[in-house]
């Protein structure tokens, strides 16, 4: 471009950016029917349920802020970014930048100015989060407070964005709902899950994770908030450094090579990951290994933290971090071959990466204003012939769907075939299809085309048809590969544990077998096991194919914890008696016995300071059994005192509840744990008042078994002490209804007035009151034993009889009900509704009686009973009669002298007849 043309292309560009500045106030980046700015009021809770978008959905902008340290990168961004969407760029003054911008050729037409100033280029962890009413509707920007205090202009940005395009803000950053947190930390699915590191805790030091993930549930619509450890060298501790979602059900893991860096612990990670956690649609997870490149051959700490996982989706384009190493052109190709279609770029980050950051560090998406979402489990590779492979699409759009359609093809140079896909009738939102089945060793493509009623249209994937999603079906070439994950390999008893096929090569059967849990065998590809015995328990899978089977044997696939009552340790002793002491990293420091320091003597101890590194994790380990107590809760004793403010040692208790999920209930480090008021140095309690004694509430958990762990995590400060660890709750009080017996038979004429008697007791305490029911109507309460009450049958009936025990705690139990039965009196005949012939003989009767039976039609299970006159059962059994004359021995030869009555039942059929007994 010559001077005269460039110098015209920069005043055209500064008067497009006047006017973009004049009308920064008003959205009119779609359609005429989207043009009229939104009046709203700010909330600050979402007015209903919201999702938070995926980063592959469609967008609407890119938003950056402006860092001229960065300008290379920032515009290699905007290139990229303004050919797929509109690109919000952010800084206080453009009159630089929009030189520098019409030097770089960057069509004008997608860019949007928001002038304002703010802190750092880092917008993804302070920036707006887009996300939509009821899944699809109004779009909204939810945000939480900045991690960084001191960028306070960072951290106005989700205001400034929200007013720009017209959106509510629900913030996060306020109290009651005072959510610290990063969004390099904050992986979502687009669905209803989330990941983070713990640093999420670490941030918000004193709240727990529990109130943690309710903020995300509030603001983001996560249902299933998932924390995992973070790593020793990524001293910023995101996710997005070595990790990234792809899609619903594809996770992008970065990769060391065996022992370097951080690699132990991504491994770790990544098992835990794929064994406890499972998809939206409830698969376990596919996983993309990325390479985590060196810098000069060496790896953190010792080079830039470098990585492939921070990308970025900016609809059709993906945008990769590179950095000119020989394992670039991997990275991408990667990409490439997991999103066909896709526009896949490297952008080099030599420039940044030694900042701690990328690409996916310094974007941040706004999501369309009313998106057509169509959320999709992709097909995996197959083997074998099969009939047709099964196509489901979640498809959501305000206005409803019109139609959806499947297209597929089974050779590349093919035209796509159309298959319409139907509703399910129980799910108006799941569309249904199926491609026909085709021979071994074809690639089968495909991609779904969705229209709204409005006349909006949307594919999956975007590029489609360009892009599309992709499968093997493939021949077996060997055996199979027995794996499996599963989602616990520790648990209190009464747990169910979740085991789900792995297995490589095209398993078609599975043959599991599961010592000492129930279900013990199985030809599912998944299984829900439960465990209720304490002991290590084997686990077995037989796999085959028509090539042959493979048998994996875990001989310590379960350890079932034996589940301790109540109980209290004071570490009087050295040896602890409920409480493992559990040392994951073998180091030599773990926790400790001491005989001084306690406030009154011993004390636990885990030395931080003598730890080789940071993040060192100590645990104690229990299992509690709250199936018989109430008002339950963790009471300990913590001495601490923070080394240095950058020496931040935490504490945490864990909980794993019988179905598996793991909860953080206390959270306290640094400052907020301290029981003293300043810094020292190789802290010791000295007295009591060094002391401070916690206490977290259990009684979301009675009536179950759960394992319960202490956790320390070390940041090379002082030493945490513990002391008075104990288990409080309220026995619950234990009671039955001693009198009258279950399915007591009353037989009389007129209203019958009876007692009913409940036996009750506590183990703690003693019990205050007994409240008597008849049905569902309160007759009187008893206050001292023995516990009895009239009660009045005034008709022939069935009566339910219960009874509700309080405790001097306040703790009740109600007994169970126990069913009673009044019937019609008469001595001198046979009465009922069955239809049979009865003939007791002899009567009276000896120590020999039979019933002489004569019937039409046989009776299996006809119930027996022998009852005194006051209606108490004496003997109950059940027979068999045929057709004919059937004759049942009655069990007389123990029965004392005297008048019974006899009664034969079947369901709401009897005949009642007297008995004297000689």
């Amino acid at each position: 471009m010559d001077a005269f043309y460039q110098l015209r292309y920069i005043i055209l560009l500064l008067c497009l950016l006047t006017l973009s500045g004049l009308r920064a106030q008003i959205d009119y980046t779609e359609t005429p029917e989207d043009d009229i700015p939104q009046q709203f009021i700010q909330p600050n809770l979402p007015p209903q349920n919201v999702r938070t978008m995926g980063e592959w959905e469609e967008v609407e902008g890119l938003v950056i802020a402006w860092d001229d340290d960065y300008t290379d990168i920032l515009t290699q961004i905007v290139r990229y970014a303004v050919e797929e969407c509109l690109v919000y760029i952010i800084a206080p003054d453009f009159s630089t930048l929009s030189i520098h911008l019409a030097v770089a050729q960057i069509p004008t037409e997608n860019l949007r100015f928001i002038y304002s100033g703010f802190n750092s280029v880092w917008i993804r962890d302070y920036g707006p989060w887009t996300v939509y009413l009821d899944k699809v509707n109004q779009r909204g920007i939810s945000d939480y407070l900045y991690n960084r205090p001191n960028r306070t202009l960072d951290d106005q940005i989700p205001y400034e964005v929200a007013d720009y395009i017209g959106s509510p803000l629900y913030n996060a950053d306020e109290n009651p709902y005072s959510w610290t947190h990063t969004g390099g930390n904050f992986l979502r699915d687009g669905v209803s899950s989330a990941y983070s590191s713990d640093l999420v805790l670490r941030e918000n030091s004193g709240k727990t994770g529990i109130e943690i993930a309710e903020y995300a549930r509030l603001f983001f619509g996560i249902e299933d908030y998932r924390i995992l450890s973070r790593l020793n060298f990524d001293t910023i501790h995101h996710l997005d450094m070595h990790m990234r979602t792809l899609d619903e059900e594809t996770i992008a893991i970065g990769e060391y090579p065996p022992g370097v860096a951080d690699g132990p612990v991504i491994e770790a990670n990544l098992s835990h990951l794929r064994n406890h956690y499972r998809t939206p649609y409830g698969k376990p997870y596919r996983i993309l290994r990325l390479p985590m490149p060196p810098q000069g051959g060496l790896f953190p700490p010792f080079a830039d933290y470098r990585t492939y996982t921070n990308s970025v989706f900016i609809n059709k384009t993906i945008l990769v971090p590179i950095y000119d190493a020989p394992s670039d052109e991997i990275a991408l190709q990667l990409y490439r071959d997991y999103f066909p279609g896709y526009r896949v770029e490297g952008i080099n980050c030599n420039e940044i990466i030694d900042e701690l950051g990328a690409l996916h560090c310094i974007t941040k998406l706004i999501g369309v204003k009313r998106p057509l979402w169509i959320a999709h489990p992709r097909l995996r590779d197959v083997y074998g012939i099969q009939n047709s492979y099964p196509v489901d699409a979640w498809v959501y759009h305000e206005t409803g769907i019109t139609n959806v359609t499947l297209y597929y093809r089974t050779t590349p140079e093919a035209t796509f075939l159309p298959v319409p896909m139907t509703r399910n009738l129980d799910d108006p939102a799941l569309w249904q299809a199926a491609i026909p089945g085709t021979l071994p060793g074809t690639e089968v493509q495909y991609y779904i085309e969705a229209f709204a009623n409005n006349g909006k249209r949307q594919v999956r994937p975007l590029p489609a048809p360009i892009g599309y999603y992709h499968f093997q079906v493939k021949d077996w070439t060997s055996a199979p590969v027995a794996k499996w994950v599963q989602t616990e390999r520790e648990v209190a008893p009464g747990t169910r544990i979740l085991f789900s096929n792995d297995c490589e090569e095209g398993p078609v059967s599975w043959d599991w077998t599961f010592p000492g849990g129930s279900p013990v065998l199985s030809n599912d590809e998944e299984v829900s096991v439960m465990y209720n015995t304490p002991g290590h328990y084997l686990v077995r899978l037989v796999a085959a194919n028509p090539l042959g089977a493979d048998t994996l044997l875990r001989t310590n696939s379960i350890r079932v914890r034996e589940a301790f009552l109540p109980f209290s340790e004071g570490f009087t002793e050295g040896d602890l008696t409920a409480w493992e002491i559990i040392n994951p990293d073998n180091t030599p420091v773990q926790w400790r016995w001491r005989a001084d320091g306690g406030c009154n003597g011993p004390c636990l101890e885990v030395p931080h300071r003598d730890a080789p590194r940071k993040l060192n994790r100590e645990y104690l380990r229990t299992a509690i059994d709250l199936r018989e107590y109430t008002q339950a809760s963790l009471q300990f004793g913590v001495a601490y005192a923070q080394r240095h403010p950058l020496h931040f040692d935490e504490l945490r208790v864990n909980l794993v509840d019988q179905q598996g999920q793991h909860h953080n209930i206390y959270n306290k480090g640094g400052d907020v744990l301290s029981t003293v008021a300043e810094y020292i140095p190789g802290f010791l309690p000295s007295n009591c008042n060094d002391w401070r004694t916690e206490s977290v509430d259990l009684s979301p958990w009675e009536g179950q078994q759960f394992i319960l762990e202490i956790e320390s995590i070390g940041d090379k400060g002082n030493s945490i002490f513990l002391d008075e660890i104990t288990l409080a709750a309220n026995a619950l009080p234990q009671a039955n209804i001693a009198f009258p017996a279950n399915n007591t038979l009353y037989i009389g004429v007129g209203p019958l007035q009876q007692v009913m008697r409940v036996e009750a007791n506590d183990s703690d305490g003693e019990i205050v009151q007994v409240d008597f029911f008849l049905g569902s109507d309160f007759l009187g309460s008893d206050l001292t034993p023995p516990y009895e009450m009239p009660y009045l049958m005034p008709n022939w009936g069935h009566y339910d009889l219960q009874a509700r025990v309080t405790d001097n705690e306040g703790a009740q139990i109600w007994t169970e009900t126990i069913t009673v039965r009044y019937d019609y009196e008469n001595s001198t005949s046979f009465l009922g509704n069955l239809p049979v012939s009865v003939n007791l003989v002899p009567n009276p009767v000896n120590t020999k009686a039979a019933l002489i039976i004569e019937s039409e039609a046989p009776y299996r299970g006809l119930e027996m009973t022998i009852s005194n006159p006051a209606g108490q059962i004496i003997s109950q059994w059940n027979g068999d009669i045929g057709n004919g004359i059937s004759r049942l021995d009655l069990p007389v030869e123990y029965l004392s002298a005297g008048a019974y009555w006899l009664q034969v039942r079947y369901e709401d059929q009897q005949l009642v007849l007297p008995l004297v007994k000689q």
